[in-house]
């Protein structure tokens, strides 16, 4: 949809601004990925819930995420403009709308597994459904009506963004529920 809507310049800038925004976001969130998945894991299988441990990664990822959207939000433009030339300066502009949705995936990665330790596969399924319809016509809508490039990543990534929060939501009620004492003194979960 970018390529449609914008020039090639634009495409561009996006790009790179997706790409290096990306890994951070995934080295980081795949990192604490696997140490939540084995310690909710083990903590549903001993306690019947794992709130605990879902509070405890939520500050210390929100910590990073918030690092994370501070730099770009100061520094943006001049980082890219220090790094790849002072022609990626809008890349950098772009970089200080889109931090927040790469940032916010910090989170949603590691953490929504919490669905998944509760079999609700399904609410999983259904957010996904939900990114891909509202990225789909975030972008057409928001160029129709502004008809500017830096509104169209305005609206996707604050959209998106609050979508993901919502998702975090979830996540966190499906830590918190108490499985009765039976079922896990008989290890039948």
């Amino acid at each position: 949809l970018f390529t449609y809507f914008f020039s090639a310049f634009e495409v561009g800038f996006i790009g790179l601004t997706a790409r290096v925004l990306l890994v951070p976001a995934n080295f980081i969130s795949i990192s604490f990925y696997d140490v939540y998945k084995q310690k909710a894991i083990e903590d549903f299988k001993s306690f019947g819930e794992f709130e605990n441990i879902f509070k405890k990664f939520f500050v210390v990822l929100s910590l990073l995420a918030l690092l994370m959207i501070i730099i770009m939000a100061v520094f943006g433009p001049e980082l890219f403009s220090f790094v790849f030339g002072d022609k990626w300066n809008q890349a950098g502009q772009y970089a200080r709308y889109l931090t927040f949705l790469y940032a916010i995936k910090i989170l949603t990665v590691p953490l929504t597994f919490s669905l998944e330790v509760r079999n609700l596969h399904y609410i999983n399924l259904a957010f996904q459904i939900i990114y891909l319809l509202l990225g789909v016509s975030i972008i057409p809508a928001v160029y129709y009506i502004t008809g500017k490039d830096i509104e169209c990543i305005k609206y996707y990534s604050f959209i998106l963004s609050l979508l993901a929060i919502i998702q975090l939501f979830f996540a966190y009620q499906a830590s918190r529920f108490k499985l009765p004492t039976y079922l896990i003194r008989k290890n039948k979960i």
